[in-house]
């Protein structure tokens, strides 16, 4: 029979010591995973970001989504917003009203109200690239008839067919449409380009309108998080344009471009390669089929600088690879109207490269009126003749006495 003596009694008591001892390691420094609530739960996932100067300073808003404490793992989306002297106060201001750290990893977009159509965005933007809480890649827009708060609310209360938010709307138009799209890194790597010149896309929004009455989309979440604004529950917003850009020189707002200039603008932007094509009113040797669609299947760019006897000479090379969505139109002139086959073929490209280079001539006129290289004319000069371009005496002026030539061909699938 095992008897416990005081000394096998005394050496028990130790481990059990032990075992408490460690116990109590182990809660000092994992408290997260024995006693708190799930990560989750504390942070604010900010997916949108809205800025906006104001009379206090700056102003910040955003949608934010959290998760509900009984909806069984759903989420609920909501504005919030906060004023302060600086960008990072307003931030921290929105953490302490609510409770919670704002989490900008996902935030996959950035608005900047009306208020920057004057002065440098350069202070707000260099602090979001540095202070290291932004992604590099997040989108740029600019509202430019709304505050940033305005744009973002309304934004919220996009029908169900949007429902997913404004981030993957842009996210999707820049990948899938003609939409010219640039991303924060771009935007300050051109700025801090010899050209000195990028572009923000515009969004503008307004209310829907609709014969019935409107569905209210998701205004029951609105004016949630303290200062936020609501609108109306009965209120459904729709997206009015997103094919236009702002100019920017230094940092600086420069003027809105048209919807023409900015279509030639797109066709030299490398990151656009998808998109509709219309010919108004296409014609052939007098026989008429009205507006003719094609999809925009591949693109190459190709924009060469040099000076030549000291004037600067620029080639705009561009390829399209087009996709009829008309084709039965062009069927129906050589089926009732006795037009030749490959004149209609002739003619069809002819027109859709006359159509290029005049959109491209109308966005090289903006570029010389503003100053405003955004093609990145100096920067390729610079690339291929630094040397020669150091010596260039009038590289502020550089677009005004340039010569440019266009070279665009088109085929179809």
């Amino acid at each position: 029979m095992n008897i416990r003596t005081p000394k096998n009694k005394a050496r028990l008591i130790n481990v059990y010591k032990l075992l408490l001892f460690l116990f109590g390691v182990i809660v000092a420094l994992v408290p997260g995973s024995v006693t708190s609530e799930p990560e989750i739960e504390t942070k604010l996932l900010i997916t949108v970001v809205g800025v906006d100067r104001t009379e206090e300073g700056i102003g910040v808003s955003a949608t934010a989504v959290m998760p509900q404490e009984e909806g069984g793992g759903s989420t609920k989306r909501l504005n919030v917003y906060a004023c302060a002297p600086s960008l990072s106060e307003a931030i921290e201001k929105l953490s302490l009203k609510i409770g919670k750290k704002p989490e900008m990893g996902l935030c996959g977009l950035i608005v900047l109200g009306s208020s920057f159509t004057s002065g440098s965005v350069l202070p707000e933007l260099d602090y979001m690239i540095s202070g290291g809480r932004f992604i590099s890649g997040a989108y740029l827009v600019l509202s430019p008839e709304r505050s940033a708060k305005d744009t973002i609310e309304m934004s919220n209360m996009l029908g169900e067919a949007t429902g997913n938010g404004l981030s993957r709307l842009i996210e999707y138009n820049a990948d899938a449409t003609a939409m010219p799209a640039v991303t924060l890194l771009r935007f300050l790597s051109d700025t801090g380009s010899v050209s000195r010149s990028s572009f923000v896309p515009c969004i503008t929004i307004g209310e829907k309108q609709s014969l019935g009455k409107s569905s209210g989309g998701t205004g029951s979440e609105q004016g949630q998080g303290g200062e936020s604004g609501g609108g109306s529950g009965d209120m459904e917003t729709e997206i009015k344009s997103l094919d236009s850009i702002a100019l920017f020189r230094g940092g600086e707002f420069v003027r809105l471009a048209t919807r023409d200039e900015t279509r030639g603008f797109t066709w030299t932007d490398d990151k656009s390669k998808k998109g509709l094509v219309c010919l108004d009113d296409f014609s052939v040797d007098g026989h008429g089929a009205g507006g003719i669609y094609c999809r925009l299947i591949s693109k190459k760019v190709g924009i060469k600088a040099r000076l030549c006897g000291g004037t600067p000479t620029v080639t705009i090379k561009v390829k399209a690879k087009l996709q009829f969505e008309d084709r039965h139109k062009l069927a129906e002139l050589y089926r009732y109207d006795g037009v030749d086959k490959k004149r209609i073929e002739e003619s069809v490209k002819e027109q859709f490269a006359d159509k290029i280079r005049r959109e491209l001539s109308l966005a090289v006129a903006a570029m010389r009126e503003t100053n405003c290289d955004v093609m990145g004319v100096a920067a390729d000069l610079w690339r291929s003749s630094p040397d020669e371009y150091r010596a260039f005496p009038a590289k502020e002026n550089l677009l005004s006495g340039a010569e440019v030539n266009y070279d665009i061909s088109v085929s179809f699938r």
